[in-house]
């Protein structure tokens, strides 16, 4: 993680008014398994911040993609779920009456809003807040990711007519914006020059498990490699780049792929690719699984590789890496500086033949560098883990004074 994008100012907690209130919306939370990264996010944000910010969670009642909601779970009341106070919307127009009731309520010093383009719990606040004066309120968005090249090149027509719209209706006046590092600050000003930017990097959630000297002196040398994919399987995430590096490979190769299918037609996709792999590649969809299952998972396996299209910060990178996997990944995320800890390879798009030689020349090293380098990998984890100032950033985010 480059240090460059720990330059801000730090604000003393003390800025914030004891028991400070944040009304948070995001389409997706717990006890949901599907939708990434912006859960672990604002999980870390309700441990972290506690007791000087009090964070109220709005979210859909039902995990991502799924039809029938969440089993056990009343809709409409506010609930306590792994320490973070929750409130559950049902699907349909009744939701909307709840939501504004919510946006208008004096309880909440701030809005905050953890995606740009998502209709319910993002672009609708915003057009109550513009039409409303009771819910106009410090408004703190966070666009995790949506702007980056990688992910408007994903239905890119749509995506710019309404970006020209809000612009056109000033949607995003006196908003201030939660990027996770100076590329992302860089995004938001490149549509929105005016734009007021916080710099805060995404908090962690640690995993309960993490390779230790005893666990890391117990692994054996597998073989053929074991890579691992963990994400959801869409066009953003580029699984299919991902197979069609494999076909130039000429080592044995396992390649587990875990997550839940989030477009049909790119699973077909990458499907296709499959069947014409050669017979040294051997490729499982194993699905989707818990948060909690996936330290072993990545402990189990050689290496991470994700080729991403964009990521505003990377949890699943982070998480690989805290349990000494090493990563092959993509230049399109904040993690930048993974070569020069000797904790992964970081490899441009453009150049898929680097990303075949990585994982030919990883199948030939001696168990010794392996091991070296999941040390390596581990110890890098924690340095990031142990950084203080992103809590001092985001404290400055939620800061009451402009």
């Amino acid at each position: 993680m480059n240090e460059d994008t720990r330059n801000e100012a730090f604000v003393n907690p003390a800025a914030l008014h004891e028991g400070t209130s944040v009304l948070c919306l995001l389409s997706h939370f717990l006890p949901g398994q599907k939708s990434g990264g912006p859960v672990r996010s604002i999980l870390a944000m309700v441990h972290q911040l506690k007791p000087i910010v009090h964070f109220h969670i709005v979210t859909s009642d039902r995990d991502f993609g799924d039809r029938e909601p969440y089993k056990q779970l009343q809709v409409e009341s506010w609930q306590e779920v792994s320490g973070c106070t929750v409130r559950y919307l049902a699907k349909g127009y009744r939701s909307y009456f709840s939501l504004t009731t919510l946006l208008r309520s004096e309880k909440y010093q701030s809005l905050y809003l953890n995606s740009f383009f998502n209709w319910k719990f993002s672009i609708f606040p915003l057009l109550a807040r513009k039409v409303s004066y009771q819910c106009r309120k410090r408004t703190i968005l966070a666009p995790r990711g949506e702007l980056s090249p990688g992910a408007l090149s994903i239905k890119w027509l749509k995506k710019r007519l309404f970006i020209t719209s809000s612009r056109i209706i000033d949607l995003y006046r006196d908003v201030i914006w939660h990027a996770s590092s100076e590329e992302e600050a860089s995004e938001i000003r490149r549509f929105f020059p005016k734009a007021k930017v916080v710099v805060a990097r995404n908090l962690l959630v640690v995993p309960g498990k993490m390779l230790d000297d005893k666990n890391l002196s117990s692994l054996k040398q597998t073989s053929p490699l074991r890579v691992v994919f963990v994400s959801r399987i869409c066009e953003k995430k580029n699984l299919d780049f991902a197979l069609e590096v494999l076909k130039s490979v000429r080592a044995q190769i396992v390649f587990n792929i875990y997550g839940p299918q989030e477009d049909p037609i790119y699973f077909r996709k990458c499907q296709a690719i499959i069947s014409s792999l050669p017979d040294n590649v051997a490729v499982e969809f194993r699905g989707a699984v818990s948060h909690e299952e996936i330290p072993d998972i990545f402990m189990s396996h050689d290496v991470f590789l994700f080729p991403t299209k964009g990521e505003n910060f990377g949890h699943v990178i982070y998480e690989s890496l805290a349990v000494g996997t090493p990563v092959l990944i993509s230049d399109r995320t904040p993690w930048s500086d993974l070569n020069e800890a000797g904790a992964g390879w970081i490899i441009p798009l453009e150049m898929p033949s680097l990303f075949t030689a990585v994982l030919n020349d990883l199948a030939s090293l001696p168990r010794r560098h392996r091991l070296e380098m999941r040390r390596k990998a581990v110890s890098y984890s924690r340095r990031i883990a142990n950084d203080k100032v992103p809590i001092e950033q985001t404290f400055k985010l939620f800061a009451t004074v402009d």
